[in-house]
């Protein structure tokens, strides 16, 4: 099984500014808004997609396949609004999925095995889609699901059409081993086209693992097709639609090696080798699983680890601190990797330091700031509304979103400078930033820099953070002799001449 991964490395510089007065600032950090008003959240790797109640898509972490749907490459520590008018939001790692109101499937990302559904084989298909992108074909849609790279769309006539990679039969209607090499382009061609999956009919609801898939009608009777146990001789792979007996379901999640199903009763269970059920834990009413690991929503509102490294079983128990969960994803137990939304509607993480926690925290930033280690730990962080920044009015398309740490603001510098006219040349950590008035020279974690050739010792030196350089902003005030005005209320910077 082959995954084409999209790789792309996209340097912004980056500008940091410490905003006059700074207790403003610190207030304005301390009152900043958070997100609320969500519905549903998504999480693959370290990249995080949201729904608000108006219909909004909101997204953070990585994005170097474009799998923010912002325009943008890039990663982004706090959610930004991508899309409008949606109902439901799936993401898979290298890319996302929505449902808009009006029964459409939109597609961006990292388009590979198919999963874009709008080309068939064609060696110079568009790689990278930034923004959304309709998928042809498809009408009357009312859901959807993805996992990894291949996907659902379920039809309001109740039936079920999918596309993307059907290697392990994830797809439910080709088998791929009948294909001979010399039909590769053929195949391939049958992957991408969304299509009908033959023998289902009045589904209510659709599915997705990591390579499995299913569909579940108004009763609850579920079918599941794919991979849903093992690898190698311990492994279990469906190439059409099975019917479960004597399971009645509301949800079907799955690992690279295991599947679990919420039943309609709230009985969480495990589908194991020969299609054969054991009972995990009651009263649950939410699942999700990761690449490498599952977890239960108790109906009591608190979160219960059911797999980690994917076949190990963990005992079921509530994991400390976590409670008013509404609804979860889960990417790794022992990473401690997973995003909630709470009952009241805002949104919280739990991830590795830096990897798209939505709280404008940056790994290599803290650790170059020796801002003590006790700061780094996973912990929930609630999930932040990105700055906006305005230039003379106008909202400027940043590469990255901007970070507030103590006081300092941090804002991508290339995107600024192209809207203000200005040049910036970088060689080897030495940097000159231009306009028709003025020139700035700075040095990579140095604090002397240079105003038209006068020297000045800048409070924080630059630095690069994720292969981005940052420089403290109140020189670049004084150096071009801009305005620059918070509003913490709407987390909007406005720069003016």
């Amino acid at each position: 099984m082959k995954k084409r991964i999209f790789t792309k490395v996209c340097l912004a510089v980056l500008l940091a500014l410490s905003l006059t007065p700074l207790s403003n600032l610190k207030a304005a950090e301390s009152s900043s808004n958070s997100l609320a008003g969500f519905t549903q959240v998504e999480m693959a790797g370290n990249v995080a997609i949201a729904l608000d109640n108006q219909g909004m898509v909101w997204a953070w972490g990585n994005n170097f396949a474009g799998q923010l749907g912002d325009g943008t490459i890039g990663f982004k520590s706090a959610a930004v609004p991508v899309f409008s008018d949606v109902t439901k939001v799936q993401v898979t790692g290298f890319y996302s999925l929505a449902l808009k109101r009006d029964g459409t499937v939109w597609f961006w990302g990292g388009n590979g095995d198919g999963v874009s559904g709008f080309d068939t084989y064609d060696t110079n298909a568009q790689a990278i889609v930034t923004k959304p992108k309709m998928v042809n074909g498809l009408s009357d849609v009312i859901d959807i699901a993805a996992k990894e790279d291949h996907n659902l769309a379920l039809k309001s006539d109740g039936t079920v059409w999918t596309w993307g990679n059907g290697g392990l039969g994830q797809l439910g209607r080709m088998d791929i081993s009948a294909y001979k090499p010399e039909d590769y382009r053929k195949r391939v061609s049958e992957q991408n086209i969304p299509k009908q999956v033959a023998g289902l009919k009045d589904i209510v609801s659709v599915h997705a693992g990591s390579f499995l898939s299913a569909a579940i009608n108004a009763k609850g009777e579920t079918w599941i097709w794919g991979h849903y146990n093992g690898w190698g001789s311990d492994t279990g792979d469906l190439m059409s639609p099975f019917k479960l007996p004597g399971i009645y379901a509301k949800k079907v999640s799955a690992t690279w090696e295991k599947s679990i199903i919420l039943g309609t009763d709230g009985t969480v269970w495990e589908i194991n080798k020969g299609l054969k059920l054991n009972k995990l834990i009651t009263s649950a009413s939410d699942i999700s699983c990761g690449t490498f690991s599952c977890a239960a929503l108790h109906s009591d509102g608190t979160l219960w680890g059911l797999y980690n490294n994917s076949k190990d079983l963990v005992d079921p128990s509530p994991i400390a601190g976590i409670s008013n969960v509404k609804q979860f994803a889960i990417h790794s137990l022992n990473q401690d990797s997973f995003i909630i939304l709470k009952a009241d509607g805002t949104l919280w993480s739990k991830v590795p330091f830096g990897y798209g926690t939505g709280s404008e925290t940056i790994m290599d930033y803290y650790n170059q700031m020796n801002i003590p280690s006790s700061e780094m730990v996973s912990k929930l962080r609630q999930v932040k509304k990105a700055i906006t920044v305005k230039l003379d009015g106008k909202t400027i398309t940043l590469t990255s979103n901007p970070y507030i740490y103590k006081g300092v603001t941090f804002v991508p510098l290339r995107s600024t400078f192209n809207e203000l006219g200005a040049k910036v040349e970088y060689v080897k950590g030495k940097m000159t930033i231009s306009d028709a008035n003025h020139t700035l020279n700075l040095t990579i974690r140095e604090k002397e820099a240079f105003i038209d050739g006068k020297p000045i010792t800048l409070d924080y030196p630059p630095m690069i953070i994720d292969t981005m350089t940052m420089v403290p902003l109140r020189f670049v005030i004084e150096g071009l002799d801009r305005k620059i005005d918070w509003d913490p209320d709407n987390r909007v910077i406005s720069i003016s001449k």
